[in-house]
Formats: structure tokens, C-alpha cells, sequence
């Protein structure tokens, strides 16, 4: 018997990606208050006077990478029970019971997501909305 497909906003019907990601827009709202993604893309890197063109975008390259490493950061080990609440409502769980299914599950999910050209073009949407607001 085949294994059942994990129901997300990756598979789910119209309505149901309608209904759900106005739910996730208000949840990433709030999720995007507390880890501070656009306070930290404007850390921007010291470039001293003199320095060539190779120089100054390593730095720039190091201070991308830092920021990126501090949004982890923020998500992952400041905020990880909204970040997986996040992730859960993508599989129309409620936040509160994220910890009740296997990280394999949401593995295969993320995977689905990120495969899904419409879904990443929702998020990615809402990411420049978040960043034009300031959140």
C-alpha cells in the first residue's frame, strides 16, 4: 500500500491555498516582527578607504554571510516554535502541535515547497512586502 502524501499548501486544492496562506501572511507578519530579517540585512560591512574592488566585496561577501548566519540564528534558535509553527501551518496543523509528527515529515514538505514554483513565488512575495514594510 503506498505511503499517503503529506497534505501541504503544496498539494492542496485552490480554496484550500487561498484560506491557508491569508493564514501563513498573517503568521509570517508576526514571525517576521520577531526575527528582525530587514534590521538585519541592512548590517552592512565597514569598508575602509583604499581598498580595491576584490577587497571590497569579500567584505561584502563575509558581511552577507554573517547576516544570513544571524537570521538562522534568530529563526532557528531564538524563535525555533514559531519557525516550525510556520511550518506546520503549511500542513494545515496548528502551530501548537508541530511536535507531534516526525522531522522526516516536514523534510518531505519543505522539499515539495521549494519544488513548487507557485509556493515560492507566494513567499518570495510576501518576503518583499515584509521588507517594504520594515519588518
Amino acid at each position: 500500500m503506498a505511503e499517503e502524501k503529506i497534505k501541504s499548501i503544496a498539494n492542496c486544492k485552490p480554496t484550500e491555498f487561498a484560506k491557508q496562506t491569508n493564514v501563513i501572511r498573517h503568521y509570517v507578519e508576526k514571525w517576521l516582527g520577531h526575527i528582525k530579517f530587514a534590521e538585519i540585512r541592512k548590517h552592512l560591512p565597514v569598508i575602509p578607504e583604499g581598498v580595491t574592488e576584490a577587497e571590497k566585496n569579500d567584505l561584502i561577501r563575509k558581511q552577507n554571510y554573517k547576516n544570513f548566519s544571524d537570521m538562522l540564528d534568530a529563526a532557528l534558535d531564538q524563535y525555533p516554535e514559531e519557525t516550525m509553527g510556520l511550518l506546520a501551518l503549511c500542513c494545515f496543523l496548528p502551530a501548537e502541535d508541530v511536535d507531534n509528527h516526525p522531522v522526516s515529515m516536514y523534510f518531505e514538505v519543505v522539499a515539495d515547497i521549494l519544488a513548487n514554483e507557485t509556493v515560492m513565488d507566494f513567499f518570495i512575495s510576501l518576503a518583499k512586502l515584509g521588507l517594504r514594510h520594515g519588518t
